[in-house]
């Protein structure tokens, strides 16, 4: 033994003995306390597990003291285990190999082991430490899992009873829920019977689009037709509407003329309204004339009648064209090129009515002028008559008295109507005066009044 210690080497054994690391130090308590600071019913799992490693950790501990508890001479190892370093001393082997070491590196060798032996000491009470702490938690840790399976049961038989209250209720629905499910089936059946009629309205609504697409291509290809028929008639149409704008003007020129006539049969017959005063003389002659006016009258008003029955005709031939323009442009209403001469040929209508209706306000004002002119004419023949009568009663009077002869006097001829002669004078028989056919303008002598009339109406145009 004292060759042992003597051959000891203090420096061989101060290399194998490792420092404590400070890494190391932590100890399995305080791995373990971390996830538990969260604890709860879904952390139930997760504790067993924890407690399960807590018992297998309590377990080395107690190995690791047992071993550390030892006698020194027993060949140790270095067992490092949750951040804690235990050594076994090796010395025995080394005091074996060091027999020819001196007295003092067998005192240091001694210290040497008494401080191990110390350290090793402490290091047990701390493990029972460590232990009575990993205990207390193991005890805190099953209270919590005790107290988190009482609340899951809680939980559960919480949620039983609402699940039993859920299935009391839909238990009660049941029987809603099958009539409404009847009424559905119904409802559903309905439904399919609804479908199947739409389906075969759509089969029908397909086969009539078809249809109705064949008859718009035909209605396309017609209608292109009828576009060259309606350019056709369209040129047809300008060609006698151009006619009818000449035969209007040629009518335009006719009722010019005849309106010229009539202002000079007006200056005429006011002209022989005037003459009438120097006309007087003879009866007969103012007889036969007033006959000739007749007739003019007559033939005046024949024309006038034949001047209406032209304008009916016209009008009813504008009113033909008016209608065919108004098919014509129903039926070219989708082409705007047309629909331009459309409306030139509306202005032309239009302006082509305002005439006729200037045309028809003058043969209005015509006739009311000629209708004037005859209660004139009626009341100065009436007063001719009057005249010609008071006339010859003083000629026969002035006659039987033996008294020469009294100028008659001169009447004037204007629209005033006549003012009877005074019953004064002698009288003057009538078949002693001859009668005068002259002309009031040229101073024409006529043999009789026929020619006279026919001279007359020559000799004013």
């Amino acid at each position: 033994m004292t060759d042992s210690f003597a051959t000891f080497q203090p420096s061989a054994l101060e290399k194998e003995i490792p420092e404590p690391e400070e890494a190391d130090t932590m100890t399995l308590t305080q791995e373990l306390a971390e996830p538990l600071m969260a604890p709860g019913p879904e952390n139930l799992q997760l504790l067993k597990e924890q407690l399960e490693q807590l018992q297998e950790a309590n377990r080395a501990l107690q190995a690791q003291i047992q071993q550390q508890v030892q006698p020194p001479g027993e060949a140790g190892v270095r067992v490092k285990e949750n951040g804690v370093q235990l050594e076994r001393p090796v010395e025995l082997e080394a005091l074996q190999g060091s027999r020819d070491s001196g007295p003092s590196s067998r005192r240091d060798a001694a210290e040497l082991l008494q401080r191990r032996l110390k350290e090793a000491e402490e290091e047990r009470v701390g493990l029972k430490l460590q232990l009575a702490l990993v205990r207390e938690e193991m005890a805190k840790l099953e209270t919590r899992a005790q107290q988190a399976e009482q609340q899951a049961e809680q939980q559960a038989e919480q949620q039983l009873q609402a699940l039993r209250k859920q299935l009391e209720q839909v238990t009660e629905d049941g029987a809603s829920g099958k009539a409404q499910v009847t009424s559905l089936l119904g409802e559903l059946q309905e439904s399919q019977s609804q479908l199947e009629t739409c389906m075969l309205e759509k089969q029908d609504l397909e086969e009539k689009a078809q249809a109705a697409t064949e008859r718009c291509c035909r209605l396309e290809r017609e209608a292109e037709a009828l576009h060259k028929q309606h350019s056709v008639q369209m040129d047809q149409l300008r060609m006698q509407a151009q006619n009818l704008e000449t035969a209007l003007r040629v009518e335009r020129q006719g009722a010019t003329e005849e309106k010229r006539k009539l202002a000079q049969l007006q200056a005429a017959y006011h002209q022989l309204f005037q003459d009438y005063d120097g006309h007087v003389k003879s009866s007969l002659e103012s007889e036969k004339r007033s006959q000739g006016m007749e007739l003019h009258l007559e033939e005046l008003q024949q024309q006038l009648q034949q001047a209406e029955e032209a304008l009916v005709a016209k009008q009813e031939l504008i009113d033909k064209l008016k209608e065919d323009m108004e098919q014509h442009k129903a039926m070219l209403e989708t082409i705007p090129v047309l629909k331009a001469q459309a409306d030139i040929y509306k202005v032309d209508f239009l302006a082509e009515r305002e005439a006729r209706e200037k045309l028809h306000e003058q043969r209005e004002d015509l006739k009311e002028q000629f209708e004037q002119l005859r209660r004139d004419y009626d009341k100065l023949k009436a007063d001719a008559n009057g005249a010609t009568w008071t006339l010859m009663e003083e000629m026969r009077n002035r006659h039987s008295e033996g008294r020469p002869p009294v100028p008659q006097p001169v009447y004037n001829m204007a629209p005033v109507p006549f003012q009877p002669l005074p019953a004064a004078g002698c009288r003057r028989s009538i078949h002693e005066e001859q009668p005068d056919f002259c002309c009031p303008k040229c101073q024409y002598q006529a043999p009789d009044m026929d020619t006279l009339q026919i001279h007359v109406m020559d000799c004013i145009k």
